[in-house]
């Protein structure tokens, strides 16, 4: 039924805007608020390959965080998902250059995106590209109601 949902959704917003302008994004293996999945790999494998249907402008997927394993997640393998899903694949979910290079090298990926380490990094980009050290993010700012977490971090200049 879930399913089912989703795509009669995504039909009503392709309907209204363009699939060109429509990004989902799923997160197959994550537990966040104790959500679960009874088989994860085989659920979301269907939901790629009916979404190609779509011809959407992207899907991201998230990958299982250190907390999802913890919590005991049914991890699915970005490759079986990138196996089921032709179009554009972003990714996330604990990722640094090497892996995220890995990733779009073994074509998992077409994207990586870097949430934690862009928040700790304003110019990310350039780090990567001159290999230099990156600043540690403070969790304990992470969604707070002012700046201090967001735009203090040092910058390499």
């Amino acid at each position: 039924m879930l399913t089912q949902n989703l795509l009669h959704s995504l039909e009503l917003i392709i309907k209204a805007i363009g699939a060109d302008k429509v990004g989902l994004r799923l997160s197959p293996s994550g537990t966040f608020n104790d959500m679960t999945d009874s088989n994860p790999q085989k659920h979301f494998t269907y939901i790629c390959n009916e979404l190609n249907k779509y011809k959407l402008a992207y899907l991201h997927i998230i990958d299982a965080l250190e907390g999802d394993i913890r919590h005991g997640a049914n991890v699915v393998e970005l490759s079986i998902l990138r196996d089921a899903y032709k179009g554009i694949l972003i990714v996330n979910g604990g990722y640094n250059k090497e892996k995220g290079n890995k990733a779009i090298k073994d074509s998992l990926a077409d994207a990586v995106t870097f949430g934690e380490l862009f928040i700790s990094n304003p110019d990310l980009p350039e780090r990567f590209k001159t290999n230099s050290r990156l600043n540690k993010a403070d969790p304990e700012t992470f969604y707070s109601q002012d700046e201090k977490g967001y735009t203090d971090y040092p910058t390499l200049t």
